[in-house]
C-alpha cells in the first residue's frame, strides 16, 4: 500500500473537521474497549493536520473514552471538563510534518502502568480505518461488530476460529491478521452479529488464543 497521496482532500473538504472527530472517538472506544483498565491517561497526536483540528480531535477521542464509563452525559461541550474531574489526564500534540501516512492521528492509553495505542486514518478524505493496534498492523473499518483477538502466532489458529464462529452462525465479514516479534500476533474479526457468550467461552479456550475481545459501534 502506497500511503503517500491518501487523504488528499481532507483540509479542503468542509466536512473533514467531522470525519477527523468521528474517527477519533471510534478510535478511542475500541481503545477503551481492549486496553488497559484503570486508565488514568490519553494521550492524542496527529500528523499533518491543521493545527485548529487538534483540540476538536482530542475532545472527540475523550468523549470515545468516557461515554459509557462515567454516571454523566458525556458530550463534546463538557468530555474536557468531565475527563478532569475523574482524573484523566490529557495530552494532545501535534505534528506538522506527516507520519507514516499524509494525516493521521494516534490515540493512546496509560492504565496500571501499561500503554496501548492505535493510530488511524482516512483515506479520501472519508474512509475510516484503524490501521495500527499496539504497535501491530492492523487495518480495519471502525464499525458495527469485531472480535479482537490476542493470540500467539503459530499454525491452527484461523482455523480454529472459522470452525468456532461458523457452528455458532457467526458470518465472517473480513478477517485481517498481523503479526510482531517473536510469537506475538492478533487479529480483527469483522462479524454480521455479536458471538454469544458460549462461544467467546470457545474461543478463550483455544490454547494459542491469550484474549478475545467484542468491540461494537
Amino acid at each position: 500500500m502506497n500511503p503517500a497521496g491518501n487523504n488528499s482532500s481532507a483540509h479542503s473538504d468542509p466536512t473533514g473537521a467531522a470525519a477527523w472527530m468521528r474517527l477519533a472517538e471510534r478510535s478511542a472506544h475500541f481503545l477503551c474497549c481492549i486496553g488497559p483498565a484503570g486508565v488514568t491517561s490519553l494521550s492524542v497526536e496527529t500528523w499533518g493536520l491543521p493545527e485548529d483540528l487538534l483540540r476538536p480531535i482530542t475532545v472527540a477521542a475523550v468523549k470515545g473514552v468516557l461515554e459509557g464509563h462515567t454516571p454523566e452525559t458525556v458530550n463534546f461541550v463538557n468530555a474536557l471538563v468531565v475527563a478532569q474531574e475523574r482524573g484523566l489526564a490529557v495530552v494532545q500534540t501535534r505534528h506538522e510534518h506527516p507520519g507514516n501516512y499524509v494525516r493521521s492521528i494516534r490515540v493512546g492509553l496509560m492504565g496500571g502502568g501499561f500503554p496501548s495505542s492505535v493510530d488511524a486514518t482516512l483515506f479520501s478524505g472519508r474512509d475510516a480505518r484503524i490501521v495500527e493496534v499496539e504497535g501491530l498492523p492492523l487495518e480495519f473499518r471502525p464499525e458495527g461488530t469485531i472480535v479482537f483477538l490476542k493470540n500467539k502466532d503459530v499454525p491452527g489458529v484461523v482455523g480454529n476460529v472459522g470452525t468456532i464462529l461458523g457452528e455458532a452462525g457467526v458470518n465472517i465479514a473480513d478477517f485481517s491478521l498481523a503479526r510482531g516479534e517473536g510469537s506475538r500476533a492478533a487479529a480483527v474479526i469483522a462479524v454480521d452479529s455479536a458471538p454469544p457468550e458460549e462461544t467467546l467461552d470457545r474461543l478463550r479456550q483455544v490454547p494459542a488464543i491469550e484474549e478475545v475481545r467484542v468491540v461494537r459501534w
